[in-house]
């Protein structure tokens, strides 16, 4: 996981991963919550960059790896795709490598991510840019703008449903819509490595 605020390392009580060494002791615990700040402390993208290549090597050679971005949209643009994230994103699959994202702001994603979306979940979303986004994805806009705060809607296939739990991460690329941090993605992903 790119952590870049560390969130994730915090609230699940890990230890975040700032160097070489620690990649890979962390590889091995199973939790990598790659803290940029200690490698890359003025150079984010580059940072990014690094995450993308390393787990695209380290994927083919290890089962079930998952990368998130949280608020890719601070990385990339409508028009700007980093070739590390594009590769990853396009043929990561073949390495077993499935790319999560975690956005408020699903309008502002690349084409290329965008398209690659086999499943959205769906907190509330109230912006009409963003409401396009999950129509087109099969959800329902009034339900989605009038949701409670902690309601998940899946959409797969075009069809909708409400999630009371995390399911099977199957899809090459999942995107995360709005949620107030990763706390939520968190527990999903929390729950699913506990079943």
């Amino acid at each position: 996981m790119f952590d870049r605020e560390g969130e994730a390392a915090q609230r699940l009580g890990l230890s975040p991963t700032r160097s070489p060494y620690d990649l890979a002791v962390h590889l091995i615990r199973g939790w990598v919550l790659f803290d940029p700040h200690g490698m890359f402390p003025v150079n984010l993208d580059g940072a990014l960059a690094f995450f993308c290549e390393w787990a695209y090597a380290k994927s083919s050679r290890l089962p079930g790896q998952k990368i998130l971005i949280d608020e890719v949209w601070k990385f990339i643009s409508t028009q700007r795709l980093p070739a590390e994230l594009a590769t990853c994103l396009q043929t990561g699959c073949k390495r077993g490598l499935a790319m999560i994202f975690n956005t408020q702001l699903p309008n502002w994603l690349h084409l290329a991510i965008r398209n690659e979306c086999s499943e959205a979940v769906m907190f509330r979303l109230n912006d009409s840019s963003c409401l396009d986004f999950a129509v087109e994805r099969g959800f329902d806009a009034a339900e989605i703008a009038n949701a409670a705060r902690s309601a998940l809607r899946v959409a797969h296939g075009g069809r909708q449903r409400a999630a009371r739990r995390a399911h099977a991460m199957t899809s090459t690329a999942w995107c995360f819509m709005p949620v107030s941090s990763v706390a939520s993605f968190i527990r999903c992903l929390s729950a699913k490595s506990a079943r």
